[in-house]
């Protein structure tokens, strides 16, 4: 018996697949570590983390517990890997009789550590303690520097931490000066099967800093950070990572000063503030940080911090007030990611239309009908910034934005021969946000 496509042949090309988009919420937090062994992890959790083997006191659980517990947080995060070298385990308490404790973890061996402080406890003997009860661990290196022990993993392809530490003890985790932040970064971004924009660290070095800031700037990447450097707070202070970055003009991200940045990492908080909500609709002016305690700040540190271009938590009217949010150039974070979300936007909806035209057998013709097919691509997410606010009419034209394209006679000779359409334009007016306000009332009886 005939088909029916013996008569009428029907061929259906799909032309359905999404081009790649940037993502503007997803955050990466570097940091030295041998948790895993791959160069970075997906956690949607603070207690998947610790389920790993990151302790309470490492700077990943103190990012992911500020991430997470913000009123805007990312669906995940993803945590990088820079080589761990050795781990110092130094007594932060002395006290006589008392527990001193931790695991550690080498390749799929844990052992559990655990002396008792005894009486004239010292920090040396404690250390000394520590390597005695460690004899029968193997896979690392034990170095009693007099008052810490130095553990080195033997092999740093494998698995090595610490975690249930005491908080009598503190664990610091030293990098493998083989390996910079840059390769690490580098490393990481190709290994990621997807997109992201916040860049966390959990180095507050001016130096590591300085090279993130730079590697952010590079690539389009927003780097949140923080520090508790006196010298931030510091007016003649002018080698602060504050100053260092205002010097360079940096736009592509943001530094906060607060007296406990290293033991909070305050970075995560305001990424979990924030990362949740769309861009360009919100500010972080006045924002509460979960989890971060208000800094006791006098009204000369803020201004020097203001003057800084940096950011800060103080307390106001009884309640945290995250005060600013600029980046290094003097504008404000959530311009600048506005800004990064409008670009990407309109250069994927511009290659989504020639995209889509080719594989359907078509073209974006050179002529005025296409280049209104282009207009309309860039209109497209420019009606989105505007339905969500982000932009605001131009009082003087009424409308939300300005789109300038050339005629097809307009496009010189030469480049309408090489397929390229120039001197395309478009205004937007970000809507911006009240900071401040001045009012003047008069009571009269």
């Amino acid at each position: 018996m005939p088909e029916i496509n013996s008569i009428v042949d029907v061929n259906v090309t799909l032309a359905t697949r999404p081009t790649a988009t940037a993502n503007f919420s997803l955050p990466l937090f570097l940091t030295t570590h041998n948790v895993f062994t791959e160069r970075a992890r997906a956690y949607t959790s603070v207690s998947t983390a610790q389920e790993d083997g990151f302790d309470t006191q490492h700077p990943v659980t103190k990012y992911l517990n500020g991430i997470f517990s913000g009123s805007f947080p990312p669906r995940k995060v993803w945590v990088g890997r820079k080589l761990l070298g050795s781990i110092d385990i130094v007594p932060t308490t002395v006290t006589d009789d008392t527990i001193y404790s931790y695991k550690i973890l080498v390749d799929t061996t844990e052992t559990v550590i655990s002396i008792d402080s005894g009486t004239s406890a010292t920090a040396t003997t404690i250390a000394t303690a520590l390597i005695a009860a460690m004899s029968g661990v193997s896979g690392v290196t034990l170095t009693d520097n007099t008052g810490s022990l130095n553990i080195v993993a033997n092999d740093m392809s494998l698995v090595f931490t610490l975690f249930d530490v005491t908080a009598n003890l503190g664990a610091i985790y030293n990098t493998d000066v083989t390996e910079s932040w840059t390769t690490c970064y580098n490393d990481t971004r190709q290994f990621l099967p997807e997109d992201y924009f916040f860049l966390g660290c959990d180095s507050h070095t001016v130096a590591d800093q300085t090279e993130l800031f730079g590697l952010a700037q590079a690539n389009d990447d927003f780097y949140v950070t923080s520090s508790q450097a006196s010298g931030v707070i510091d007016p003649v202070d002018d080698t602060d990572i504050m100053s260092e970055m205002q010097t360079l003009s940096y736009q592509k991200g943001m530094i906060m000063y607060h007296s406990e940045a290293d033991t909070y990492y305050p970075e995560g908080a305001i990424v979990g503030a924030w990362a949740g909500t769309d861009e360009g609709t919100t500010t972080l002016h006045g924002r509460t940080l979960v989890g971060v305690p208000t800094d006791d700040l006098t009204e000369t540190e803020i201004s020097t911090i203001q003057s800084k271009s940096g950011s800060s938590y103080p307390e106001i009217a009884g309640a945290g007030f995250m005060l600013d949010g600029f980046v290094p150039d003097g504008n404000f974070a959530d311009t600048i990611r506005f800004a990064l979300w409008l670009e990407s936007r309109v250069a994927e909806s511009v290659f989504g239309l020639i995209k889509s035209k080719s594989d359907t057998g078509k073209k974006v013709p050179f002529n005025n009908i296409g280049i209104a097919m282009v207009r309309q691509a860039i209109a497209n997410p420019l009606d989105i910034a505007f339905s969500r606010g982000a932009t605001t009419k131009d009082e003087s034209t009424g409308e939300a934005y300005t789109i300038i394209t050339p005629t097809r006679l307009e496009v010189p000779v030469n480049d309408r021969a090489n397929r390229y359409l120039p001197d395309i334009q478009f205004y937007v007016i970000y809507s911006g946000a009240v900071h401040r306000c001045k009012i003047n009332g008069t009571v009269s009886i």
